[in-house]
Formats: structure tokens, C-alpha cells, sequence
């Protein structure tokens, strides 16, 4: 067989092995990296209601439902012929909000998914873009009143609304603040000190309705026993009459009760000064 002056027969070498727990720590890096990356960047729509429960007193979140009727929100924000087209195309959740301010006028709120904002152009009042979240207000002044609550720099928190995101984007849930809880109960707002924020989810079952999730207290929000003065009572005590009780409460879980009502000033005083009650009975 011929050949060319000075070749030689290339020696076969087999390949590298790299070492597993190079490749393996590499990999794993690889992977952990951009998880950690989106970990701290969050997902738009949640970047929006985030913004949304730091600014409002309550919120409220629906499940896609096309085949109902349209919503008379919906068509007193977007329109009859806008509110029907919109509202038969939707897949993603839908929100209601109240700030505080327009007493019972609601926000709509939309994801940005899927909707053309050049047919959004003819609205009276223009909507507002948070995140992946499109604000249609109810007139001019609260969008801007709005607006303007928004602009403030909203840190991640790792409580009860952080876990309340994920039932405001995938379930039919409610989150309040104390300023929506002392609107709807009035004078009995201070009765549920320990719930003054908190995030519910609805269920339906055969049996009924069903609602879970949590509630907190909000710091300062119980008042302070006040100190005794040096002026003596006008009144004289009088000691409480088991015949004829002021208040006559029962039952095996009255903590949270009492404490809302011993924590109004004006329940503590009289009885303090009517009926002798001293500090520890009022604690």
C-alpha cells in the first residue's frame, strides 16, 4: 500500500472523563442561579397586586367565568360592547378593590394579557398600568389619588400577604386591611382586634361554603391602659352585684372579645371608676 513520506499512524486516545462532582456542582449551579434570579424578581402580576394590597383596603379576586352573565362593574368600566367582548374572552382572574377614598366605588382590575390597549384609547377615564395589571378606576380623581399612593416604594413582605398572592391569583379569595374592616363594622370593629388584617379563600362544597386562610393583628392598634390619674373618683365605687350584673357574657373562647372591648377607653373608665374594677380585672 502507498504511502505519503513521513506518515505515521495517529495513535487513538481515548477521551477525557471529567470528574462527576465538577459536572454535577456545575449543573446544579447552572440551575440554581436563574431560579434564585426569578425568585427575587417577582412575576408582573404579582409585582401588581402586591402594589395593590399595600394601597387599598380591600381586595377582592374572581375566577374566569364566561359563560355568566357580564358583571355590572365591568360595564360601567369598559362599556357595554367592550365589557361583553372582553368578558366572554377571558382565562386569567379578575379583581374588585376599594382604597379608601371614593366611598363604594370600585376598581376593576384586568390582567394585560390578551388585551389590546389601543382598545382600551376611548375610555373615559384611562386605565393605569401596575405590573401585568390594568386599573380601571372610577372616575379621574381616583385615578389619580391612586396614582399617586402607588408611586411609594413597596418592599416584598414575607407575611400573611405574601402568602395571601398566591389565593388572589389562582382562587376566589378576599383581603382586608383595618380601614375596610372599620368601614364595614363600625363600632364593632374594635371587637376583632386579632383580625384586623387577614386573606380569605371561598370553597363550595355540597354542604355549603366553606373559608380558609389567616388573620392578624396590626401593631398599635390596642390601646394602652390609661395611667391613674391623682384626682380621686367624684363617684364612689360600687361593687358589682351579682344579682343584677352590668354585663353577663359566657362561653369557653371570650379572650378575643374582651379584649377588644377593655381596650375602648370608654368601657375601661366607668368601669374603673362606677364599679371598681381594678387593673388586673381589666388586663
Amino acid at each position: 500500500m502507498w504511502r505519503l513520506p513521513g506518515w505515521r499512524r495517529p495513535r487513538f486516545q481515548p477521551a477525557r472523563r471529567l470528574a462527576l462532582p465538577f459536572t454535577l456542582g456545575t449543573t446544579l449551579l447552572l440551575l440554581a442561579v436563574p431560579a434564585l434570579l426569578l425568585r427575587q424578581r417577582p412575576r408582573p402580576q404579582a409585582f401588581g397586586l402586591e402594589k395593590l394590597m399595600a394601597s387599598v383596603s380591600l381586595l377582592q379576586s374572581f375566577r374566569a367565568t364566561p359563560e355568566r352573565p357580564v358583571p355590572e362593574l365591568w360595564r360601567q368600566r369598559l362599556g357595554e360592547v367592550l365589557a361583553a367582548r372582553l368578558w366572554r374572552a377571558q382565562t386569567r382572574a379578575w379583581w374588585q378593590f376599594w382604597d379608601g377614598i371614593a366611598p363604594g366605588q370600585p376598581f376593576l382590575a384586568l390582567s394585560s394579557r390578551g388585551i389590546a390597549l389601543s382598545s382600551l384609547q376611548s375610555l373615559p377615564v384611562p386605565p393605569l398600568r401596575v405590573g401585568d395589571l390594568l386599573i380601571l378606576p372610577p372616575d379621574p380623581l381616583s385615578r389619580q389619588l391612586l396614582s399617586d399612593r402607588l408611586r411609594v416604594q413597596v418592599r416584598p413582605s414575607p407575611g400573611l400577604r405574601q402568602r395571601c398572592l398566591p389565593r388572589l391569583e389562582r382562587d376566589q379569595a378576599v383581603f382586608w386591611r383595618p380601614t375596610a374592616l372599620g368601614e364595614m363594622l363600625g363600632p364593632l370593629a374594635p371587637f376583632l382586634q386579632d383580625v384586623q388584617e387577614g386573606c380569605l379563600s371561598l370553597g363550595l362544597r355540597p354542604d355549603g361554603l366553606t373559608w380558609t386562610g389567616e388573620a392578624a393583628s396590626v401593631e398599635g392598634m390596642l390601646l394602652e391602659a390609661p395611667a391613674a390619674g391623682d384626682n380621686p373618683a367624684t363617684v364612689p365605687p360600687l361593687k358589682p352585684s351579682i344579682e343584677a350584673p352590668l354585663l353577663l357574657v359566657e362561653g369557653t373562647s371570650l379572650e378575643r372579645l374582651l379584649a377588644g372591648l377593655l381596650a375602648r377607653e370608654l368601657i375601661r373608665q366607668p368601669l374603673a371608676e362606677r364599679w371598681g374594677f381594678g387593673k388586673a380585672q381589666l388586663a
